[in-house]
C-alpha cells in the first residue's frame, strides 16, 4: 500500500515526502527522480536522517510484528518479550504467513 495514492489535497513538498516514503518502504530506495526532488527542498544531511527515519520505523515494525505485540498501551508496564512471543501460537505465525 503506497500512502500517496491514499493521499487527497497534499501540497507539492508533502507529496514528494510521501513518495519518498512509499519508494522506501515500497523498493528499498529511492529513485532519481525522488532524490533530485528532495535535494532541490533539503541539505544531504536531512535526506540520510529521513532516509534512517523511516528505516527505523519499518525495523520497529518488523519487531513488533516478529515478537507478536498487538497492543501495549502507555502506563501498561513492561513489554515482556518472550511472554508476548510464547503466547502467539504457532497457527496464528502460519496464518500471517499464509496470507501473503
Amino acid at each position: 500500500m503506497t500512502l500517496l495514492s491514499s493521499a487527497t489535497g497534499v501540497e507539492a513538498l508533502d507529496s514528494l515526502i510521501l513518495r519518498a516514503v512509499d519508494e522506501l518502504h515500497d523498493d528499498g530506495t529511492l529513485t532519481d527522480a525522488t532524490w533530485a526532488g528532495l535535494a532541490a527542498q533539503f541539505d544531504d544531511n536531512t535526506i540520510l536522517e529521513s532516509i534512517a527515519l523511516v528505516g527505523f520505523y519499518h525495523l520497529v515494525s518488523f519487531l513488533v510484528s516478529a515478537v507478536g505485540v498487538e497492543d501495549h498501551s502507555p502506563g501498561a508496564g513492561p513489554l515482556l518479550l518472550s511472554a508476548h512471543r510464547s503466547r502467539r501460537s504457532a497457527g496464528a505465525r502460519e496464518r500471517t504467513r499464509s496470507a501473503r
